[in-house]
């Protein structure tokens, strides 16, 4: 009896070690799971496994009857690929995946890939928003929530922009906003006494209405100041920015003791007329940006602050600029983007330096999704290219035309990126003038 338990355990071991690998080839490669586990694709898939060796000249991935190069092999028991864009058109599919290394073959891997767009897609064309036909700023929290701001006007939509539902109406300037999530945002506006002052929203308030704070007009600094620039770090607190250039932080509320003004610039005190700050940049806290336009001596002379690594800096663009900046955005804590209204022009800020880029026209509306990558669409009327996007993968160092937009005469007034995902607004300049298109990129 013991001579039997022996007989069966030697099968069994013997059993085990033949199924280690395929075939028996136990130097070959061999996949053990991947990741992600929901694939689509176009999506980056890691393999993990053993012997895919330290070469990456040397491996190919077999997708059902196509082969592909990996994009990285990370180390012998990762590698990663992409799963190509037209594998699947529809639905969804099971794919068999397996890599060859020096000619020798793995086993094989079943991946259900699902069909996900990619590419420019129109989520509505020819439709009005109602913030007087378009919306001049744009925020997507993700592919389903966003909200869409205009002087006078804020919208939002839950089907990723197909529809839009009022929000408020009326009473805002220049349409200045911040979003912190879905249920808060700010918002500049001025009072029914002519005060200019801030809303906040709480959707999850019982009255799911907004709130007028009319405190902030009390503040010395802020009284009867327009608010130009807003960027929103928690509830009740962010950065508020005057179009006199001063920066006031607001600490869990908004009555005075809750505000002190962070920073002062040079300008402020010195210029003849109130600079107007035209827009407001944040990576974080201690990283921002906005661009300010103070009148010295009788010009308009151009700045940008700096917020880096918490400490301020001031720059004077005007031998850059010209005479007007338009808009900055900052991609990350070393790298922003910035244009004049005075030459179209672009520049680019790196590492403590600003150069200007060539640019491919009288550039009005830009947005980069990284350091790289950006968008960006011509002046309406004064290049006969307008109606298209132009994007760049090298910092702005060339451009080529990514989308020639559909209509009559389109061009874009806005753009929208979060993560590598992209969304544009625009209006079109003859017939039906009053309506708008969204439009969105899928990478």
């Amino acid at each position: 009896m013991r001579m039997k338990y022996i007989a069966i355990y030697a099968l069994l071991f013997l059993s085990i070690v033949s199924c280690h690998k395929p075939g028996g080839d136990d130097d070959g490669p061999t996949i053990f799971w991947f990741t992600p586990t929901n694939v689509s694709n176009g999506n980056e898939v890691t393999l993990h496994g053993m012997n895919f060796g330290d070469n990456a000249a040397a491996i190919t991935i077999n997708i059902d009857a196509l082969t592909v190069n990996p994009n990285a092999l990370i180390s012998p028991a990762e590698v990663t690929f992409t799963m190509p864009a037209g594998i699947v058109t529809s639905g969804s599919k099971n794919v068999n995946v397996s890599v060859t290394v020096n000619g020798r073959q793995s086993n094989t891997m079943v991946i259900v890939v699902d069909f996900q767009f990619h590419g420019w897609k129109y989520i509505t064309q020819d439709a009005s928003f109602g913030c007087n036909g378009y919306g001049s700023k744009l925020y997507f929290l993700n592919e389903k929530i966003g909200y869409l701001f205009n002087s006078g006007c804020a919208k939002a939509t839950s089907d990723s922009g197909k529809n839009w539902g009022d929000v408020v109406m009326g009473g805002f300037n220049n349409g200045a906003f911040s979003v912190y999530n879905d249920r808060y945002f700010w918002i500049q506006t001025k009072n029914p006494a002519g005060n200019n002052d801030m809303l906040n929203w709480d959707y999850g308030a019982p009255s799911s209405t907004f709130v007028h704070f009319d405190t902030l007009t009390t503040f010395p600094g802020l009284r009867n100041k327009e608010i130009t620039g807003m960027y929103q770090t928690g509830q009740h607190s962010g950065y508020i920015i005057t179009n006199e250039g001063r920066i006031f932080k607001l600490n869990n509320g908004y009555a005075p003791s809750n505000i002190t003004m962070e920073y002062q610039p040079s300008f402020s005190t010195t210029s003849t007329a109130d600079p107007q700050a035209n827009s407001l940049s944040a990576v974080d806290p201690n990283n921002l940006m906005y661009m300010a336009n103070p009148m010295l001596g009788g010009t308009y002379v151009p700045f940008i602050v700096h917020k880096k690594n918490g400490v301020y800096v001031e720059y004077n663009m005007a031998s850059l600029f010209g005479s007007t900046g338009v808009s900055v955005q900052m991609v990350d804590a070393l790298t922003a983007y910035a244009t004049d209204l005075s030459h179209g022009r672009m520049y680019k800020y790196s590492n403590g330096s600003w150069q200007q880029l060539p640019v491919f026209a009288w550039v009005v509306s830009f947005c980069f999704i990284n350091k790289d990558i950006g968008y960006a669409a011509p002046i309406k009327g004064l290049v006969p290219d307008y109606t298209k996007i132009y994007k760049t993968t090298n910092g702005g160092q060339t451009w080529t035309i990514d989308i020639d937009l559909s209509g009559s005469q389109p061009y874009v007034t806005s753009f929208f990126a979060k993560g590598s995902r992209l969304w544009v607004t625009g209006k079109y300049n003859t017939a039906p003038v009053s309506n708008s298109f969204l439009l969105t990129y899928i990478p």
